[in-house]
């Protein structure tokens, strides 16, 4: 059995950032009021929106008075019958269809997002990459927001110990990635964990040890904190899972891993152009500062 990562303070330096980013706000009620509560508690410092989710429509408004709290991004629907990136034919239809996205999400809260990404990670993909900076540029938000970029270095990955095999094809496909964004003016996070693999029940405090301690200079950890409901049931077969992330959050065993660390929570990369992103306004707690 695998041995647990030891946590040594010491080898740390002090006062990290880390951003923690809610994934799937919008996807349903139990999803969206989970994010919510843990954005009240500070244990959480941003959140990713999916628009085309079933609850989407009743949240969206109240994110506006959130903005000071945590940093705000959409989640790109890109696949599913959306025209194909490779067809040269096809791209002004798909630069079309992700500018909709961004002005809807911005048309529903009253602001543009802070950060993109997408579900599955699809816009680091090769052929997507280039439609996501030309839809970008035609809602006038190039280098005004920063991109998720899901890869983590070899290193990190092995030590993490575990989802080795889903965190080197993440990184396999956004290689390059991030280079090209910062050469058009895009911030990005530099190094990434939240890869979830084996056994169901394995429990989330190892996991968040793991992500936590093994990451990269402007890091960030990806979770998908939820309240269990029929919805959420039928649509992710780790459902339980998300429950006992939201519990974990919750706890004050991650606000100490947090401490121990010497972590506080950012809301984007510290070289971001947002204004928002860096750390977060609450001093109320040990993680945080002005």
């Amino acid at each position: 059995m695998a041995r647990d990562p030891t946590i040594i303070a010491s080898a740390l330096p002090p006062q990290s950032g880390v951003i923690v980013c809610a994934d799937g706000f919008g996807e349903t009620e139990g999803a969206s009021q989970a994010i919510l509560d843990l954005v009240g508690m500070e244990r959480v410092s941003a959140l990713a929106v999916q628009a085309d989710g079933a609850a989407w429509p009743r949240f969206a408004q109240p994110l506006a008075k959130l903005r000071r709290d945590v940093g705000i991004g959409l989640q790109l629907s890109l696949g599913d019958g959306s025209p194909s990136p490779f067809d040269p034919v096809a791209l002004p239809e798909t630069v079309a269809a992700i500018a909709r996205q961004v002005a809807a999400f911005a048309d529903a809260t009253g602001f543009a997002p802070e950060f993109i990404g997408a579900r599955r990670h699809a816009h680091v993909f090769p052929g997507y990459r280039r439609v996501l900076f030309l839809a970008l540029e035609r809602v006038d938000l190039a280098g005004l927001v920063w991109l998720l970029d899901p890869s983590a270095s070899p290193l990190a990955i092995l030590r993490r110990g575990r989802a080795r095999a889903r965190a080197f094809a993440a990184s396999a496909l956004a290689l390059g990635f991030a280079r090209e964004a910062r050469r058009r003016g895009y911030a990005t996070n530099t190094g990434f964990a939240g890869f979830v693999a084996g056994p169901a029940d394995f429990p989330v405090e190892r996991d968040f040890q793991r992500y936590l301690q093994h990451r990269g200079p402007a890091h960030l950890v990806v979770c998908r904190p939820a309240y269990l409901d029929d919805e959420i049931e039928r649509l992710d077969r780790r459902a339980d899972r998300r429950m006992r992330e939201l519990m974990y959050l919750s706890s004050t065993r991650y606000t100490d891993l947090l401490e121990v660390l010497g972590l506080r929570l950012l809301h984007a990369p510290p070289q971001s152009a947002t204004g928002i992103g860096v750390p977060m306004a609450s001093s109320s707690g040990p993680t945080r500062q002005q």
